[in-house]
């Protein structure tokens, strides 16, 4: 008897843990409206990619993507071009890309394409913060010397919707940065939105593309690769 309730209690336990992750894990990926998503979850998967990346070198004939979830989700395979890297990582925030653009810097690739900027406003870090980031950025590429692109912030659904009065600004802020230097902007933003956010048929869950947002995102930058 004694045996049988050890089993039970360990079985009980397991499934108790295993509600715990999935709970964890749920709420990560679709938090409720206007909460912030904890990103500090994913420390030790964006290390984990940094370390991989740094194993695999570029070299001067690549074109690099760097960005958040939706850069690493990108399917390049669909480009046909075997130059172009993925350094997307997931849960990226500002601070995380520019503490690894150096090391692509120092790769000197032909072309480097930037997406970043939504996991701080699902932070809810405020405009000023993030311009501030962004000149932090624009100091790094601007005496590149290569073609840099930065990638407007894409417009976000339902439950982020309210996110994108603030979007709009940083994309302004931009537009207007990019035309003052030698770096390029491209306009990924209105591509994709339908009305006052992300186009719903092109997303599952508010930020994060399907298939049909990607064909269009790689729509929009395919003139750009040389």
């Amino acid at each position: 008897m004694r045996y049988k309730l050890s089993i039970i209690a360990n079985v009980l336990f397991v499934m108790f843990g295993c509600f715990v992750i999935i709970k964890r894990y749920f709420f990560q990926q679709n938090p409720p409206a206007g909460a912030p998503v904890a990103l500090s979850y994913f420390e030790p998967y964006i290390q984990a990619r940094m370390h991989v990346y740094a194993s695999c070198p570029l070299d001067t004939n690549d074109i690099v993507m760097i960005g958040t979830s939706l850069t690493e989700g990108f399917p390049i395979e669909t480009m046909k071009n075997c130059h172009i890297k993925n350094r997307g990582i997931a849960a990226s925030q500002f601070h995380h890309l520019l503490g690894r653009l150096d090391g692509i810097l120092a790769d000197r690739p032909k072309q480097i394409f930037i997406e970043v900027g939504t996991n701080d406003l699902t932070l809810n870090k405020p405009t000023d913060s993030i311009v501030a980031a962004y000149v932090l950025l624009f100091r790094k590429i601007t005496s590149y010397g290569k073609e840099v692109y930065i990638q407007s912030i894409p417009p976000m659904d339902s439950p982020y919707l309210s996110k994108n009065k603030q979007i709009d600004s940083l994309n302004t802020f931009l537009r207007k940065m990019c035309a003052a230097t030698a770096v390029h902007y491209i306009d990924i933003n209105s591509i994709l939105k339908k009305g006052q956010g992300l186009n719903p048929s092109w997303t599952y869950d508010g930020i994060h593309l399907n298939a049909a947002g990607y064909s269009v995102w790689r729509r929009t930058i395919e003139p750009f690769l040389q």
